[in-house]
């Protein structure tokens, strides 16, 4: 039988702009402020100018992720929100260039570990900003469609605090009763314990 030869890619991905978070360290459910700002001429047009935004097909959006996600893979964010018009344009006297700047309100997730914010540009696919992919064989096939974030914000963690120990148990414990979510439920389980330890 003909030996399968594994293929590995690697990106060389750099972050257009910046995302920020505060605070960085949080418990599950609580409020927490995003901001990014990110050079217009790698936006959607439609994420600042908000008559665009009333007839764009497709938007900006802001995705949270688990911090291990891979930085190409865009599915299985926790959450996500567009951004229809809700950034302002400023200029930059340090570099003379225009940037795109906004903030949205959001709330952490239930349950614990480290988290990061990701700016995706609208229908997003790998194109410009320096990113190349290589395969490991060689080959000369055409690369998959890959999106990659404009940015991403530093590990935002979240950490069982007082009264909300409860709250994260019995979120750990409804994802157990879940065959899909088992897997991801004994992780949180495991980084709770390991929390409390440290109480």
């Amino acid at each position: 039988a003909a030996r399968k030869v594994a293929r590995t890619a690697r990106f060389y991905w750099s972050p257009a702009g910046s995302i920020s978070v505060r605070p960085s360290v949080a418990g599950p459910n609580q409020r927490i402020d995003v901001s990014w700002r990110i050079p217009i001429s790698e936006v959607s047009v439609s994420s600042f100018n908000r008559r665009e935004s009333i007839s764009a097909e497709s938007y900006d959006w802001i995705g949270l992720f688990r911090s291990r996600k891979r930085i190409d893979q865009s599915d299985g964010h926790i959450l996500s929100r567009e951004i229809k018009g809700q950034s302002n344009v400023i200029f930059s006297d340090r570099d003379n260039q225009k940037y795109a700047v906004g903030s949205l309100h959001l709330r952490t997730p239930r349950g614990v570990g480290e988290y990061d914010f990701r700016y995706f540009k609208a229908s997003d696919i790998l194109e410009d900003r320096g990113q190349e992919l290589e395969q490991g064989d060689g080959s000369d096939e055409a690369h998959e469609a890959v999106k990659l974030p404009l940015a991403r914000s530093a590990p935002v963690v979240v950490e069982v605090q007082g009264a909300a120990l409860y709250e994260a148990i019995e979120f750990v414990e409804n994802n157990l009763d879940d065959d899909k979510r088992m897997s991801n439920a004994t992780s949180q389980l495991a980084t709770l314990i390991g929390q409390i330890k440290t109480l």
